[in-house]
């Protein structure tokens, strides 16, 4: 098994995938919700907005909506469509339904993610969190 950070923001792996899986490597993947700033990109902390990050999250905000999916569903949907094991981190029974209720929904439909290729290559201070101020 491999685990790897991946969402929509975090794409360095993605180019790797295919040929860890062509290997048989098992993939599982964590930090999904970047540290729940791409569930909640209303309520960015300061840091994003002070480093000029912000403008990113507008951008995914917008993506979700000409897609009709919420963040939630883009942050599942775009994993699931590269990954098949993910680790998800809840703070209650009401999170864990609503991830469960958001996969239904994706599975329920075919989305375009092409959309979301616009955030490969992002700044290092944005997608990796060790890089954040405390």
């Amino acid at each position: 098994y491999v685990q790897l950070p991946l969402n929509v923001f975090d794409q360095r792996f993605i180019t790797l995938l295919p040929g860890l899986k062509q290997r048989g490597i098992k993939l599982v993947c964590r930090s999904v919700f970047l540290q729940g700033t791409l569930l909640a990109p209303d309520a960015l902390p300061a840091f994003f907005q002070a480093e000029d990050l912000a403008t990113y999250f507008d951008r995914y905000q917008a993506q979700c909506q000409a897609m009709h999916i919420t963040p939630l569903e883009a942050c599942l949907g775009f994993v699931a469509q590269h990954i098949e094991c993910a680790v998800l981190g809840v703070t209650c029974l009401a999170e864990l339904k609503a991830n469960l209720h958001a996969l239904e929904r994706l599975k329920s439909k075919q989305f375009d993610w092409s959309g979301f290729e616009a955030f490969t290559h992002l700044p290092e201070q944005l997608i990796d969190p060790r890089r954040w101020p405390s």
